[in-house]
């Protein structure tokens, strides 16, 4: 079971009271703590950090990828600071909101520049290896589908390939959960791309 919840008080101490909320609930609820993107997004993933190494508690983080507007859409530059933060944090994360299709796109409803969540899983992963921020940034801006490639043994970005093991690594304690409002998109446009080959 987990539970949600915003930072409002973005001090150590504020965000314990926020997981201490939810541990009341019921102990074993993992929380998510959803970033502020107003403030810095590094520090809010360190502040989860230590406040959760305070109370020798599990607990991730969520970062909000869409909603009603342009404004909900985070850039690629803050996509990649979080992701960053989070591998360098060893905290597991979910990101929510506009991420119905694969890779990056532009939205024919509304025109808007959105997300994918193979370019945010490949970006996780990479990170986790220890890639530097500008290949994360550029991984998360990739609009070309053949980029990319996804077999039981290996994914790849371009020339950057990560070991099948160390990608369930990541979705096991990076990239843990992505949200969408619809199940059959998302699948439809992995199995177009032929993302869904046996063991992928």
């Amino acid at each position: 079971a987990s539970a949600e919840a915003k930072i409002t008080d973005h001090s150590v101490a504020g965000v314990g009271a926020t997981i201490d909320t939810i541990s009341a609930i019921q102990p074993e609820i993992f929380a998510f703590l959803e970033i502020d993107r107003s403030m810095s997004i590094r520090d809010q993933v360190s502040t989860v950090a230590e406040a959760l190494n305070d109370r020798g508690q599990v607990g991730g983080l969520k970062l909000r990828c869409g909603g009603a507007d342009d404004t909900f859409v985070p850039s690629i530059e803050e996509v990649a600071e979080f992701i960053v933060a989070a591998a360098e944090e060893r905290i597991p994360f979910k990101a929510t909101a506009g991420l119905h299709q694969p890779i990056r796109h532009i939205d024919k409803e509304t025109s808007s520049s959105l997300h994918g969540f193979v370019n945010v899983l490949m970006a996780s992963g990479a990170a986790a290896s220890g890639a530097t921020t500008g290949t994360v940034e550029a991984i998360i801006a990739e609009t070309d589908p053949d980029a990319f490639s996804i077999r039981p043994a290996f994914a790849t970005w371009k020339d950057i390939s990560i070991a099948g093991s160390a990608m369930r690594r990541t979705r096991t304690h990076g990239f843990v959960a992505y949200g969408s409002c619809d199940f059959d998109q998302p699948v439809d446009a992995l199995a177009r791309l032929g993302f869904l080959g046996e063991g992928s």
